[in-house]
């Protein structure tokens, strides 16, 4: 599990889960926030992944559920966005630096 932090006044967490690739063309990123879970879906119009667990494949689907939260939520209001599936120190600094 991987843990970005911000100093915020709230107290929340949100968490980014693996995303999963349904398919060749549909891709579903979920997240939950205390109790509650949301289910985001993308439907790719053509075939964009052609090996869905190479590395790169994976690291691409990963980036986009973690940037899709930042446009579903309001990531300022959360203390940590967590994911639930590793990244990278390089990962953990660009998106910091994304949202600050």
């Amino acid at each position: 599990m991987s843990v970005l932090y911000f100093t915020k006044v709230h107290t929340s967490r949100l968490t980014v889960h693996k995303p999963t690739l349904a398919g060749d063309r549909l891709l579903a990123c979920t997240y939950h926030v205390g109790e509650k879970h949301y289910l985001n879906t993308y439907e790719f119009p053509r075939v964009p992944i052609t090996d869905p667990d190479s590395p790169l494949a994976k690291k691409l689907l990963q980036w986009v559920a973690i940037v899709t939260s930042f446009e579903l939520f309001s990531v300022d209001y959360f203390d940590e966005l967590v994911c639930d599936f590793p990244i990278t120190p390089e990962d953990k600094a660009f998106f910091e630096k994304r949202i600050y």
